[in-house]
């Protein structure tokens, strides 16, 4: 594989145990593409290679130790400590294009406030995904985050949130 058709996703951190797992950071957006592989690809001296996935846990968001097929040791595991993740792109656009334009159209419900507004566009920022919409005549953002979600009504088009208080009061 290239270098161009790879979506770097996350990043092996340190090892852990003493059986080759690994302590890794991934991308929240890309969270639900990792934890449906069974193979990852790991650059290793210059080229970049297939690790087929034996386990891999979540252990707090955007973190998780995973297992790799013949990585049995501490040492073998440390040797790849630092090195980013990589998925193939192509398994990732289609995923990726619906996630941007999934909620336009939606109204966005604040548990607490009722009604925001409608979701006018979806924008990608390096870290999250934020949603556009107009709020009293204002154009605001709502990251797009999953604590904030509570529930979605893809039939009615709404999308139910759970806001910190006094997010709203800002703008």
């Amino acid at each position: 594989m290239q270098l161009d058709e790879l979506t770097t996703v996350g990043t092996l951190r340190k090892t852990h145990g003493v059986h080759g797992e690994i302590k890794f950071e991934f991308d929240p957006f890309y969270g639900d593409d990792v934890f449906g592989q069974t193979v990852i690809i790991i650059e290793t001296e210059g080229e970049y290679l297939p690790f087929f996935i034996e386990t891999m846990d979540e252990t707090t968001s955007g973190k998780g130790i995973l297992k790799l097929e013949d990585i049995n040791t501490k040492e073998a595991a440390a040797r790849l400590n630092g090195k980013s993740i990589f998925l193939n792109t192509k398994s990732l656009a289609q995923v990726k294009e619906e996630a941007l334009t999934s909620y336009v159209g939606f109204l966005v419900k604040d548990v607490q406030l009722g009604d925001i507004g409608i979701v006018q566009e979806i924008i990608e920022m390096p870290q999250q995904l934020l949603l556009q919409l107009d709020f009293k005549g204002k154009e605001i953002l709502i990251p797009l985050h999953d604590d904030f979600i509570k529930a979605e009504h893809p039939t009615k088009k709404e999308l139910l949130l759970k806001l910190p208080e006094g997010f709203l009061e800002i703008f």
